[in-house]
């Protein structure tokens, strides 16, 4: 006789505490958020080349801010925030981290590990990562409709994983990716003084604003980065998100924009704000803008839109992602690199799982034979 156990829903706290347990049962190395030290931890991010030359400035500059981010959210089991650590006799060699970021949607992130390990740390905690949202995505309190993650398109192994996963399962309303592109506006010390000339305006997003955005982006493609975005007249409002951060301490604020030219709308934007190193690349503080008229949307109106909206940032150096990416390309806008937002819609998980298998079994194999690397 076998007896099963469904659990329907339970808090996120415990919740937590029961995966902590299972993960460690099928792998000691493996922890599910808990305590981790500090030093330890930056450490590891120095040592794997995690943390390169163009994000040592940004780690430099905002030292004391991040290490106080950083024990927050990494001190215990929070309802926003969880972390994959793979150890062996204390030593970190894995690391892959979860935010929840969106009222419905998680961020994957900061997945790194030491190749003295041979990248078997680095596969167990994208392992625990995706068994973790298999356990979670069906409860109602974990708040998970979609997991998200960014990488940059040149990137070998993140194209591999979940790259590799789009190609495979092949239907964009399941998994899609779609491509910004990332560069930095410097923000100017003095307050904006160009404005916008009529027939342009800039103003707050009406709900009609996302339908259309939306109607535009199933003209390109038919994917699901929008509502995993909450880029959706129902979700305009963070709701009680924003109050989770606020009992850690923590900062989490969205406000969108739309672009106007007689009353025609040729662009949306996204600003959210965040704590300065949430993401290592800052894409939790950033600008996402969306360009729905490529043609009339001029490179000089971008600039004045892109000064006004600068003041709900106290960082001189904004991120600022482009959809879709040809619209640099169109207008000569140079750009540091192109990321791919990747998505996934947490109810079709067998199909990730599937590929997953199929991964790992190659992985494996690769590995038996002596071969390093992917």
């Amino acid at each position: 006789m076998k007896i099963g156990l469904a659990i329907l829903d339970m808090d996120v706290e415990s919740h937590g505490k029961i995966l902590s347990l299972l993960h460690q049962a099928k792998n000691p190395n493996l922890y599910l958020d808990g305590q981790v030290n500090e030093d330890d931890l930056w450490r590891f991010f120095f040592e794997t080349g995690f943390i390169y030359p163009g994000k040592y400035k940004f780690i430099r500059e905002n030292k004391e801010d991040l290490k106080a981010l950083y024990k927050t959210i990494y001190s215990d089991s929070s309802k926003i925030a969880k972390h994959f650590i793979y150890q062996d006799q204390g030593e970190i060699l894995g690391h892959m981290a979860m935010i929840r970021f969106y009222r419905k949607t998680w961020m994957i992130q900061h997945h790194a590990s030491d190749n003295r390990s041979s990248n078997i740390a680095g596969i167990d905690v994208l392992d625990q990562i995706g068994r973790f949202i298999n356990e979670s995505s069906n409860l109602v309190s974990m708040n998970m409709d979609f997991v998200f993650c960014y990488y940059r398109s040149d990137n070998k192994f993140p194209n591999q994983v979940f790259g590799g996963a789009a190609r495979y399962i092949a239907e964009p309303k399941i998994c899609s990716e779609n491509s910004f592109s990332y560069f930095h506006y410097k923000k100017k010390d003095e307050k904006p003084s160009l404005e916008l000339k009529e027939p342009w305006r800039l103003s707050s997003t009406e709900p009609q604003d996302l339908i259309e955005l939306k109607i535009f982006y199933q003209e390109l493609t038919s994917g699901i980065m929008i509502d995993a975005l909450e880029l959706v007249p129902e979700s305009m409002d963070l709701g009680e998100l924003k109050d989770e951060y606020s009992h850690l301490g923590l900062k989490r604020e969205r406000h969108l924009f739309s672009l106007r030219r007689e009353n025609q709308l040729k662009a949306v934007f996204s600003i959210n704000s965040a704590d300065i190193g949430l993401n290592f690349s800052d894409i939790t503080n950033s600008i996402h803008v969306f360009i729905i008229d490529s043609e009339e949307l001029e490179v000089e109106i971008l600039e004045i839109s892109l000064m006004k909206l600068s003041t709900f940032f106290s960082i001189k150096d904004i991120p600022i992602l482009i959809y879709p990416e040809t619209y640099t390309e169109k207008h000569n806008i140079a750009v540091e690199k192109v990321y791919r937002f990747w998505t996934m819609d947490t109810r079709y998980l067998d199909y990730y799982y599937t590929f997953m298998g199929k991964f790992f079994r190659k992985l494996n194999s690769i590995q038996a034979a002596g071969v390093k690397g992917l």
